[in-house]
């Protein structure tokens, strides 16, 4: 028998709204299945990308303490008496002091780090705009921190300017203390690797340079136990600034700039006394941060880790009559010698 034409043009096949809505049903199955795993990928990556920025940080301080026999200051300052500034103080942080080893010569030679204070850079309006290019190195690309930092806390005030200087941010920050943030590497309590003026060299670490952190991250912002965001405004890379009349003034907003301190546990998230969230480590990495350590080491460091961490998640004991692990960390030299768990 003989299928006319007609016959043909009537049997024309297509989807019915039934198999539609079922192949939609499976795309969007699948979706839901693969997206997290993309996501993992990226963050997987991003988290790479990070250690490896702490890991060009660490040689870079290695580097330096080949150069200058000990590892750059926390931050340079001069002063008359403890509280009492000069004039012509410098603020350079160690983020500027190791340019030249990050292989930003360029940019340390035209900001003339050590020659000429911050303020005078500040000052100069080109030299204003060199301290606001981002340095990706100094960048964790998990972070949602913004190429400059809008300075809310007034971290970067020339003098008692309160509107302040937008400089490049930074993710890293450099140990300062296990307790709170101080100036004096001689104080109690200061037994961090970075402090004002003085560089600590390696033999100074009788820990064990793989036992003590260096660098960590902090992020821009962090999640309250609230559910709300709060801005902390991660760091920055150049340096810091202060009073005219007193050095000690604000210091701990100040020094947060570049420095941290182990007080908080880390990503901190409690509603109440939100400064030390800003004082502290944090990352946008899941469950953790990254470190490098003085041996230049990259390590991830879990909110897990101990410390006698109370209901407000901060450190309790100011006595340090029992040195817990993270604690151990953060300590250059108080006799033990705790590893990465």
């Amino acid at each position: 028998m003989s299928t006319t034409k007609t016959e043909k043009k009537g049997r024309v096949s297509g989807f019915t709204l039934v198999e539609l809505l079922v192949v939609i049903a499976i795309i969007g199955i699948l979706v839901a299945l693969l997206l997290p795993a993309v996501q993992a990928a990226r963050e997987a990556a991003r988290r790479m990308q990070c250690g490896n920025n702490l890991k060009q940080i660490g040689l870079s301080m290695h580097n330096y303490h080949d150069t200058y026999k000990t590892l750059p200051p926390g931050y340079l300052m001069k002063r008359t008496s403890p509280t009492v500034c000069l004039p012509n103080l410098n603020s350079w942080g160690w983020g500027a002091l190791l340019l030249p080893f990050m292989e930003q010569s360029p940019l340390h030679d035209k900001l003339k780090v050590g020659d000429i204070s911050i303020f005078q850079a500040g000052a100069t309006p080109a030299l204003l705009a060199a301290m606001n290019v981002s340095i990706n190195s100094y960048r964790c690309p998990s972070d949602v921190a913004p190429d400059t930092n809008p300075n809310n806390q007034k971290r970067m005030s020339p003098w008692n300017n309160a509107s302040g200087w937008t400089m490049a941010s930074s993710n890293y920050v450099a140990n300062n203390t296990s307790w709170d943030l101080r100036w004096d590497g001689n104080a109690t309590r200061t037994q961090g690797v970075f402090v004002q003026d003085q560089g600590t060299a390696f033999r100074d670490i009788t820990d064990g340079t793989s036992n003590v952190i260096a660098v960590g991250e902090r992020r821009y912002r962090v999640k309250r136990d609230n559910g709300a965001l709060q801005t902390i405004q991660a760091a920055v890379v150049f340096g810091v600034t202060t009073s005219q009349t007193d050095c000690d003034e604000g210091s701990n907003n100040r020094l947060s700039a570049i420095l941290a301190m182990g007080r908080p546990k880390i990503n901190r998230n409690r509603n109440t006394n939100n400064d030390r969230q800003r004082w502290g480590y944090s990352s946008q990495h899941p469950g953790g941060a990254q470190f490098v350590m003085c041996d230049a080491s990259v390590q991830f460091i879990g909110e897990t880790i101990d410390g006698d961490f109370g209901t407000n998640e901060e450190l309790v004991d100011s006595t340090f009559a029992t040195i817990t692990t993270w604690e151990g960390l953060l300590a250059r030299q108080d006799g033990e010698s705790f590893q990465v768990p």
